[in-house]
């Protein structure tokens, strides 16, 4: 039985089995190649993946230029990270918790206990699902909210709500969050947990803004959504709100107006998300008109430079929403010139770091 260093350790989601991987010399090179010190048999990693090595009183991970990536509690590394107990590690697809030797375990964990543990969709072998379970039971997420204005007056009338992830060892960004979610079919739990938490945040500002939320659009399809909304109408009914539709998921009309029905039951908003970063759906937008247009901020970047064929477009589609009695507004703006562009246009609303950057809400917006 031989002494360890240190191991990587792995559960087997169903089996409620913990698997390990020795780490028996240092420095410590992982691949698919036999003659490493560790073999991963799977074909998402790279011959020569990554390595562990000690340095000084610490021991470090590094990535060996592999192809699919070395990630270090959520985050892909480029250069070499140290390792703490505890830590969660990931070659491409496999995922392991870092786990520091003791010296008992360095007389007691043996050589056959190592497996390898490929995470992939049959069998969901990945040793994050727990923490995210986690993150989920323990609403490990912040609420951020950015200012949205009216262009005419400056005023703030609401904020749009975002959220990042707050849980030790998963990824804080809500884009990588919901990558983790869709590996375990729970993009929908995690787009529940962030508008609860920020309607819930943003219920304690100031003002009776309106909060602009956001939706999967694997929540489309099916009543859940719905579900969801009564209960955060019953729990917060004074709470103006604004449910933010992205246009990728209105392709069916008759699914919009039965959505746009329920959200006028509950006295719930409907904005058109990101309206032109794909195709504007005007068929749609004629259809079930919704109480505000958010134009993409493809479209707004440098607009007070684009071509007068382009603003000519911009402003007809602006004239179209105000003809349905649809409030527009502009995406992104940063700059003084690209804010009077889009009042010029005839925009009647507009968020971007202009007016301020996404803040927590115990941030004082006055300044």
């Amino acid at each position: 039985m031989s002494k360890i260093a240190a191991y990587l350790e792995g559960f087997i989601e169903g089996t409620g089995r913990i698997v390990h991987l020795p780490i028996h010399h240092l420095p410590c090179r992982i691949g698919r190649r036999v003659e490493l010190e560790l073999q991963l048999n799977d074909p998402r990693v790279s011959q020569f993946h990554a390595e562990i090595f000690r340095e000084g009183d610490h021991l470090w991970i590094r990535d060996l230029e592999s192809t699919n990536g070395t990630f270090h509690n959520g985050r892909r590394i480029s250069e070499a990270a140290t390792l703490s107990d505890g830590d969660l590690i990931r070659f491409a697809s496999l995922e392991f918790r870092f786990k520091a030797a003791s010296g008992a375990e360095e007389q007691t964990l043996s050589i056959d206990q190592t497996a390898i543990i490929p995470l992939d969709q049959t069998h969901k072998q990945l040793f994050g699902h727990r923490e995210f379970l986690e993150l989920i039971q323990k609403e490990a997420v912040t609420p951020f909210f950015q200012p949205i204005v009216r262009l005419s007056t400056g005023e703030r009338v609401g904020y749009e709500v975002l959220g990042r992830g707050s849980m030790p060892g998963l990824p804080v960004s809500p884009v990588e969050l919901f990558a983790m979610a869709a590996t375990y079919g729970m993009e929908v739990n995690l787009s529940e947990l962030f508008r609860w938490v920020g309607v819930r945040a943003g219920a304690k500002l100031d003002g009776g803004h309106l909060l602009f939320v956001n939706m999967h659009p694997a929540e489309v399809a099916g009543t859940q959504l719905i579900h969801s909304l009564s209960e955060l109408r019953e729990q917060f009914p004074n709470v103006p709100v604004v449910l933010e539709v992205h246009e990728s998921a209105m392709t069916d009309p008759v699914q919009m107006r039965e959505l746009r029905a329920n959200l006028v039951s509950l006295g719930i908003g409907l904005a058109y998300d990101d309206f032109g970063a794909g195709q504007a759906r005007l068929n749609e937008l004629a259809e079930v008109p919704p109480d505000y247009i958010k134009f993409d901020v493809s479209l707004i970047r440098q607009i007070h430079e684009a071509l007068p064929a382009k603003l000519q477009l911009i402003e007809s589609l602006i004239h179209i929403a105000r003809d349905l009695g649809v409030e527009t507004l502009a995406e992104g703006v940063e700059l003084k010139q690209e804010r009077d562009m889009c009042e010029h246009l005839g925009f009647d609303l507009a968020q971007g770091f202009m007016f301020g950057k996404p803040r927590p809400a115990e941030v004082d917006f006055s300044k």
